[in-house]
């Protein structure tokens, strides 16, 4: 009997134990698990990294090669060559373009090869274009409007010459046709007084007075240069005239009449 009793009583105090094992298990997860929401609720969110994006600038490509077959870069950006703003829009003829020094177009040299290379690189292109862009900026204007100033006074001056080499010079062919008529020209003179570029703006509808008035203008040249006052403001100044051919066979230079 004793026996039973202290058997009992071990297996109590051995069960006594383990609840207290348990119990102290229980109040450390607990107290862990409280650590662990502290935690949480107070550590400040970790500021999210965005993606960084890398950008590459190629820089213009250099000249391709040309033994290489390959397509340049000069043909592959159509830009224009043209002087002026009008050949912005368009390339024009070798034939239609006159030098800057007035002696006749530009022609191509031997094997076909024009005298500016065609085979460029795109920022030479590029640097050309702004310099048309440029030129066209500094174009001056002598319409009917075009009075006083500097491009007025060289027009009194551009006329006069004008007058007096035609009247000196008249044209036989008229004479001996017996021929009077007029015609609009549109004529560019550089800061040297060369002829840059002329065209017909209204025909006189015979073609030997339109041709008549074109080789006077190309006989009279040079022009006077551009005086100091002018050419700080202009490089080319557009001249657009009526020329008149009467039937007493003398000349007359006027502004063409307002349309």
């Amino acid at each position: 009997m004793p026996t039973q009793q202290i058997a009992i009583k071990e297996r109590a105090h051995t069960d006594a134990l383990g609840s207290s094992r348990v119990l102290k298990v229980a109040l450390v997860l607990a107290v862990l698990v409280h650590i662990g929401l502290l935690l949480v609720h107070f550590t400040r969110p970790e500021v999210e990294q965005r993606p960084v994006i890398e950008i590459t600038l190629d820089a213009p490509q250099a000249e391709r090669s040309l033994d290489a077959g390959r397509q340049t870069d000069a043909e592959a950006l159509d830009l224009p060559t043209d002087p002026t703003l009008a050949g912005l829009a368009g390339q024009a003829s070798p034939s239609d373009t006159l030098r800057e020094d007035g002696r006749g177009p530009q022609h191509e040299g031997a094997g076909g090869a024009s005298d500016t290379p065609r085979h460029l690189s795109t920022q030479d292109r590029i640097d050309r274009l702004y310099e048309q862009v440029n030129s066209a900026l500094r174009t001056g204007y002598a319409t009917s409007r075009t009075q006083g100033g500097p491009a007025g006074r060289y027009l009194a001056r551009w006329k006069r010459q004008v007058e007096v080499y035609g009247n000196q010079h008249y044209p036989s062919a008229l004479v001996q046709r017996n021929i009077s008529g007029q015609v609009i020209l549109e004529v560019t003179i550089g800061k040297k007084g060369h002829v840059l570029n002329l065209a017909i703006r209204r025909s006189s509808g015979n073609r030997v007075v339109d041709n008549a008035a074109r080789n006077l203008l190309q006989a009279a040249a040079p022009y006077p240069p551009f005086p100091a006052e002018l050419a700080a403001e202009h490089d080319r100044l557009v001249i657009t005239r009526t020329w008149v051919f009467t039937s007493d066979r003398r000349l007359r230079n006027e502004a063409p009449a307002s349309p």
